[in-house]
């Protein structure tokens, strides 16, 4: 996921800059907007019921998030009355006006979120691998164990390593040893 997919950007170089300000400048173009962040998916309606604004006010503004895209159409259904009705959404998880150097700034924002969401993520993936393999590998040697005792005309016996287990604390000690050298690093830049 590249961060342009989550975060809105834009510079103070830009022309939309002027058009995004004074959306936000005003008090019920900016209310609009948070309750659509909060609500996630809603219609012109309900935000002119929930926020006691009227509705060509809401469309207006709608209008402008819209074209600004800061807000989308997530999806539109007809009423009861065969009328279109659309539901509103964020268009990306948060807003970010950064300054002229664009490209120096959202390199430095691009390592920062790699370094706080990246390396944890990848912690976390590599520890569920390692407790799937170990429980296979649990399966395939309690399979082979009880072959074995049949093969001597034994019965099930429940002797043998649970290697599920030894796989399970050795996930638990590359955890930890990532977390150490993850702060290490951090500590040092």
């Amino acid at each position: 996921m590249d961060l342009d997919d989550v975060v809105h950007i834009t510079t103070t170089k830009e022309e939309e800059i002027k058009k995004i300000a004074m959306e936000l400048a005003n008090d019920t173009g900016r209310k609009i907007l948070e309750e659509i962040y909060s609500s996630n998916t809603i219609t012109a309606s309900e935000l002119s019921e929930k926020l006691k604004i009227p509705l060509p006010t809401v469309l207006f503004h709608l209008e402008r998030l819209t074209e600004l895209n800061l807000i989308k159409i997530t999806d539109t259904k007809l009423s009861k009355k065969f009328r279109e009705v659309k539901y509103y959404s964020p268009a990306k998880k948060a807003i970010l006006i950064i300054p002229a150097k664009e490209k120096e700034t959202i390199l430095s924002i691009k390592n920062a979120l790699q370094r706080r969401i990246v390396a944890p993520l990848s912690l976390l993936i590599a520890f569920g691998i390692t407790v799937v393999v170990g429980w296979f590998t649990q399966q395939k040697g309690e399979k082979e164990i009880a072959e074995k005792a049949l093969a001597y005309g034994a019965e099930r016996t429940s002797e043998g390593v649970n290697t599920f287990y030894y796989f399970l604390l050795g996930a638990l000690v590359l955890s930890i040893v990532f977390v150490v050298v993850y702060i290490v690093i951090q500590k040092r830049k």
